[in-house]
C-alpha cells in the first residue's frame, strides 16, 4: 500500500519580490517541500534560476494564473479574459461572464503558461494548481483544466476538501448576495471527472499545535477515498503577523 505523505506547499511563487522573499525564506529552512509558480507577468530565466539553487530543493508546480496580472498568449486570442488595459479580469468578473467563455479560450492560455514552464525550467512542473482557486469554482475553467493536467499527465489538486459542500453553499450565497452572481458548480460531480489529483486542505495556523489537527480534517473533510497525498496549502508571504511567522521557524514544526 503506497504511504501517504504530507507536503507543505507553497502558492504565489514568482508574484511578487516580497512573496519570492518570504517563501524561499521558508524553503532554505526547509519548512516547505514544495512550491507552485506563477510564469506570468514577465518571469524570466534569471528569475527563476534562484528558485533551483536552495539549500533544500523544491518539488515546482505551475501556478496557473488566469485572474490577476498579464496573460503570455496574443490578446486576440483571449479577449474575453482581459480588460481595457489587457491585463486578466478578476475572477469575480469572470464568473459573472461564464456563459460567455469558450473552454478553448482558457485552455489556450493555460497551455501557453504551462510551455512558459518548461522553457524556463526545462521539465514539465511536478503538479499545476489554480491562482485564486478560480479553475474549481468555474464549470468550464475546470473543464479546461483538466483537459490540460490529463493531456501532459500531471498531477492537480482536488477541489473537494476547500470547496466542500458547507464551504461552497456559503461561498455561493456570498457572491449571489454580494455581486448578484449565481455560480453553477457542483463539487461532486466535479469530482467524478478527477483521475490524476493531490487532496488539499487549509490549516488556520494560530499555534504549532494546529498542526496536530491534519488527520481530524482529512477525515471531516475528504469523504471520498482518494490514494493520494495531502497537500497543505500555505501562504509564507502573508504572515505579516510576527508572532505567527515564528511559529512556522519553531523546531517542532519541522
Amino acid at each position: 500500500m503506497k504511504e501517504t505523505k504530507i507536503i507543505f506547499n507553497a502558492d504565489d511563487l514568482g508574484m511578487s519580490t516580497h512573496t519570492d522573499n518570504e517563501i524561499l525564506s521558508a524553503a532554505n529552512c526547509g519548512l516547505i517541500q514544495s512550491a507552485s509558480i506563477s510564469v506570468v507577468n514577465g518571469l524570466d530565466h534569471d528569475q527563476f534560476k534562484k528558485f533551483l539553487n536552495l539549500k533544500y530543493p523544491l518539488e515546482l508546480g505551475l501556478h496557473i494564473n488566469l485572474t490577476q496580472g498579464k496573460p503570455l498568449s496574443h490578446s486576440f486570442k483571449i479577449a474575453r479574459l482581459i480588460d481595457n488595459n489587457l491585463v486578466f479580469k478578476s475572477a469575480i468578473e469572470l464568473l459573472s461572464d461564464e456563459e460567455n467563455l469558450k473552454e478553448e479560450v482558457l485552455y489556450v492560455e493555460m497551455k501557453a503558461q504551462l510551455e512558459k514552464f518548461v522553457q524556463l525550467s526545462g521539465q514539465k512542473p511536478n503538479h499545476i494548481d489554480s491562482h485564486q482557486h478560480y479553475t474549481y469554482l468555474s464549470p468550464i475553467a475546470f473543464s479546461a483544466f483538466l483537459r490540460l493536467a490529463n493531456s501532459e499527465n500531471i498531477k492537480i489538486r482536488s477541489p473537494l476538501p476547500f470547496i466542500n459542500e458547507l464551504r461552497l453553499k456559503r461561498f455561493v450565497d456570498s457572491v449571489k448576495e454580494r455581486y448578484g452572481i449565481s455560480i453553477p458548480f457542483s463539487s461532486e460531480k466535479q469530482a467524478q471527472k478527477l483521475q490524476n489529483i493531490f487532496t488539499s486542505l487549509y490549516i488556520k495556523l494560530r499555534t504549532v499545535d494546529c498542526l496536530t489537527e491534519i488527520p481530524n480534517k482529512i477525515d471531516l473533510e475528504n469523504n471520498i477515498n482518494f490514494s493520494a497525498d495531502i497537500e497543505v496549502i500555505c501562504h509564507p508571504q502573508n504572515l505579516y503577523d510576527k508572532e505567527k511567522l515564528k511559529l512556522l521557524y519553531q523546531s517542532k514544526v519541522r
